[in-house]
């Protein structure tokens, strides 16, 4: 039986496996899957040199590494190319370890193909520098932020947050820019977009500046890669300053409209200096006009009564103040400080003291371009205008003096021209009936047509197209129906042909005697900023298209290589529990720690890809914590048995043997210290102490001390210890070991668990790890692997398309006196239920025909009593969440303990 067992493991193995002489490197027998990988048959891999197998250049490096483990006790784990017989290139991930048999050292090798991971690595790569490029130059804000840290800052969001230079964002925790009453909610939408992979679709939200400032933003957010870390991209815009743009087309329509009619009132001034000043979003703005000598202030908005005594008691000097600098010199001023401002101290001081930082000003001309006055702007904030507040200064000062000239010789036809070129938008204006009467230049310069073109026209009938939506047409048709104003985009097509975006603010005007004459209309191309947003779009979908792809491969490779190794465990646990030789046990014990190594890297990596999305799985169960680490500790012993390191360990006598957690991770958490501590060091000793810090009565805390006598670290290795993928070197092979995952599991597990951990080291002279863990205590110590009267004559179905876990499933069964039945795939299981009776099925998932999850759906149509427990090399949380929504019962992760299993079955029969 041995033997079978054995021959089945070997062959049906998911990892190709080799067997080659210690002091010659000769391959003396390889598996099925080593004849896959190599593409040489078996027969020619037996005899050949392991060195034949890697390529050329690499041979001398390949021979050094195997034969300085083949002549210690260390298992060799390595990254490493294979030539294949056709010449292909294949990288392949090596595990060894030397041992005797039969007078002969032999070493045992287990080669896994990591081609895919390397293609989807490369594909990540590539993601990751495509979203960095639209990041850096995306029109909208954009920050990264991973782990809740901001890693990444575009230009356009430092200047939106309130932030001098990128760095000033770089490290803030992202929920430092939220409003405190959306804190959880946003911390939640978070966590799901981690958990998910997605992203969230635009939403408005309130986010707050560095200075304490709350605006209002359209936020869309996905999960992407950066720096090989899952992360979030948060696309963000200004949605407030938006609302300031649509407030001052829609106010400067009105304007032009009294522009137009030749409409010259002090309210009407003071209209003029409200809408520039809230456009800029200024702390105060004020129009100064030149009178006899001196300067008064002829309109204002939010200006304090002491500066506006202040500029007018400064005069027409030109450097008494900002206002009298822009009209005696006939040019405009811009400082982001003022102490730029080539003014006179005093003034500056005032203004500082008024918490004023910036200044804009304009002149403002008369028909014949002399300057008559100019019109200010003081704000709170340090910035220098952009090109549309640039364009809003200038229309605000050309229509100060269009609504200020008194001449009656100004003829419609002149007032029009001139106010309407004022402006970069393009102004329409029509007859109620809305047939054109004008277009200023900008609307030529955007569509190409001419007002000989259009004049007389309705501009649906010549601007409309075959992409244009119909339902916002129909929208503008019952608009102006209504005769109501209104604002809307719209697909345009120019007289080219060529199709563009086009934003139109449209309002009905009036004469003075309310009759309604025509409409008047602003319109602006925004093709730039829609296919800008359509190319960010398209990003954020690529990059929620590689975030998907990644779990779809993590929960991939975890079947993949969950599978086979659920059969090595089980055979090593089988062949265990029976007679062996000495030769026998120390064979299995080689097969049992690479089995373990394997499993336990599988899970650190399945484990990671949780763990940023706050969806690291715990499951609560009674344990024996001095059994469990007692066990682990005893596996650690043959390590260090051939060497000149003394293993020592402690486990205090007053913890209790009950305690309720999660027995695998606790495990977890030793595993990876104690591993550590192993690779880096080679004498002296290590040394585990575990004892009970606390009994609150209902937890204990643990506090644990690892010593040991190794290579120590500097203060930069132990400020980087606990990141992800950070690797040292081992002491044992000069190399970088590991996947770099352990450390930083461990310590998210001790803080689940209300703990932490600290390490006090220096070079050449070890460390030491302290930490501590609170746990739930219990009066069960867990269950230990027996056969129990209510399991005799039970009767379970396999449904598995693996043979060899079928094979293993079924042999610890039978152990129990469990009937036992199988079917190859959810179909097959169907109909055996439909047609048989069978207390519990063991369902996995990942199968032909119809895999687990339809299987289980189909079966709970007729059947709601019998347990269907997932047996499943699948191990991520978003499984857990489906086994249950198709009405599994409970979950078995592979590879399992056979206690595990004999304790789910229990559960579930014990009432047959």
């Amino acid at each position: 039986m041995n033997t079978q067992l054995l021959d089945v493991l070997f062959q049906t193995a998911g990892d190709a496996f080799f067997i080659a002489e210690a002091n010659t490197g000769r391959i003396i027998e390889a598996n099925r899957r080593a004849e896959e990988l190599t593409g040489y048959d078996r027969s020619e891999l037996i005899e050949m040199h392991q060195s034949q197998l890697h390529p050329l250049q690499m041979v001398d490096q390949y021979r050094a590494i195997f034969a300085k483990h083949a002549r210690g006790d260390l298992m060799l784990a390595a990254s490493v190319q294979i030539v294949r017989k056709d010449g292909a290139v294949v990288p392949v991930e090596i595990q060894g370890s030397a041992f005797e048999f039969e007078g002969r050292r032999l070493v045992f090798g287990i080669f896994r193909d990591v081609s895919d991971r390397d293609l989807l690595h490369r594909r990540l790569e590539q993601s990751e520098r495509r979203n960095r490029t639209i990041a850096e130059f995306a029109p909208i804000s954009i920050v990264v932020h991973c782990n809740g840290r901001v890693v990444f800052s575009n230009e356009r969001a430092m200047r939106d947050l309130g932030a001098r230079t990128v760095n000033d964002l770089l490290g803030l925790n992202v929920l430092d820019f939220v409003h405190p009453e959306d804190l959880q909610r946003v911390n939640e939408r978070i966590r799901k977009i981690m958990i998910e992979k997605g992203s969230v679709p635009m939403l408005e939200e309130r986010l707050k500046r560095l200075n304490g400032e709350y605006f209002n933003a359209e936020v869309h957010a996905t999960a992407i890669e950066w720096d090989g870390m899952p992360s979030v991209m948060v696309a963000f815009q200004d949605i407030d300053d938006r609302a300031r743009r649509r407030n001052y087309r829609e106010a400067m329509l009105q304007l032009l409209q009294k522009a137009f009619r030749h409409v010259d009132t002090e309210a009407t001034l003071r209209e003029l200096v409200r809408v520039h000043a809230e456009r800029a979003n200024a702390f105060a703005s004020l129009l100064t006009i030149k009178q006899d000598d001196g300067l008064i202030v002829r309109a204002d908005h939010d200006a304090p009564d002491e500066l506006i005594r202040l500029t007018e008691e400064a005069g027409v000097d030109r450097n008494a103040s900002p206002s009298a600098f822009a009209l005696v010199n006939e040019t405009s001023i811009f400082v982001d400080c003022i102490e730029k401002l080539p003014i006179d101290e005093r003034f500056r001081k005032r203004l500082s003291d008024l918490s004023i930082t910036s200044c804009w000003s304009y002149p403002v001309r008369d028909r014949e371009g002399g300057s008559i006055g100019s019109l200010t702007v003081y704000l709170s904030d340090s910035r220098m205008p952009d090109d549309e507040e640039l364009e809003a200064l200038e229309q605000a000062s050309y229509l100060t003096s269009v609504f200020m000239d008194r001449s009656d010789l100004l003829d419609e036809n002149y007032r029009l021209s001139q106010v309407a070129r004022q402006t970069r938008e393009g102004v329409i204006l029509t007859d109620k009936d809305r047939k054109v009467v004008y277009v200023n230049q900008a609307f030529t310069d955007v569509t190409g047509y001419t007002l000989k073109d259009v004049a007389g026209k309705n501009l649906r009938t010549i601007m409309h197209g075959p992409a244009t939506n119909m339902a916002t047409a129909q929208f503008m048709k019952q608009r102006l129906n209504e005769i109501r104003g209104f604002d809307c985009r719209i697909f345009n097509y120019r007289k080219t042909g060529e199709g563009f975006w086009n934003d139109l603010r449209i309002d009905p005007m009036f004469d003075r005697t309310g009759t309604h004459v025509g409409f008047i209309g602003l319109q602006t191309d925004v093709t730039e900023e829609m296919d800008a947003r359509a190319r960010l779009e398209k990003t954020l979908e690529e990059a929620d298209e590689a975030s998907k792809a990644r779990s779809e491969f993590l929960s991939i490779i975890s079947h993949e290589i969950r599978t086979p190794l659920n059969s090595i465990s089980g055979i090593v646990h089988l062949l265990s529990d029976r007679n062996r030789s000495e030769d026998q046990t120390e064979e299995l014990d080689i097969l049992k720690k690479s089995a373990e190594r394997l499993q336990i890297l599988v899970s650190d990596i399945l484990d990671f890809g949780q763990m940023d999305a706050g969806r690291l799985s715990f499951q609560n169960q009674p344990f024996s914590f001095p059994r469990l680490i007692g066990q682990l500790c005893e596996s650690f012993e043959p390590a260090f048995t051939h060497t000149p390191v003394q293993f020592e360990h402690y486990i205090d006598p007053a913890i209790p043997e009950g305690l309720s957690a999660d027995p695998a991770r606790i495990r977890q958490v030793y595993y990876h210290l104690l591993s550590n501590a192993q690779k880096f060091t080679v004498t002296g000793s290590v040394r585990l102490e575990i004892k009970m810090a606390d009994d609150t009565g209902s937890h204990v805390v643990i506090e644990s001390v690892l010593t040991d006598t190794g290579t120590g670290m500097s203060q930069t290795v132990i400020s980087r210890i606990f990141e992800p993928f950070f690797r040292a070197e081992s002491t044992a092979t000069g190399q970088p070991n590991g996947a770099g995952l352990g450390l930083t599991i461990a310590k998210r597990i001790l803080e689940y668990y209300d703990g932490d951990i600290t390490v006090e080291s220096r070079p050449h002279d070890g460390s030491t790890f302290r930490f501590r863990m609170k746990i739930e205590k219990t009066n069960e110590s867990g269950g230990t692997l027996v056969s129990m009267p209510h399991l005799k004559n039970a009767r379970v179905l396999i449904v598995e398309d693996y043979e060899a876990n079928i094979l293993i499933t079924r042999k610890f069964l039978e152990l129990w006196d469990i009937q036992v039945d199988q079917a190859y795939n959810g179909e097959e299981a169907l109909h055996k239920v439909k047609n048989g009776q069978y207390d519990l099925i063991l369902m996995d998932l990942h199968m032909p025909v119809m895999d687990g999850y339809e299987a289980t759906r189909q079966i709970r149509t007729f059947n709601n009593q019998i347990p269907i427990v997932a047996l499943t090399a699948s191990a991520q949380s978003e499984v857990q969440d489906r086994i249950k929504e198709v009405g599994m019962n409970d979950l078995i992760v592979k590879p399992f303990h056979p206690a595990e299993l004999n304790k789910k079955i229990s559960a579930f029969l014990k009432n047959r």
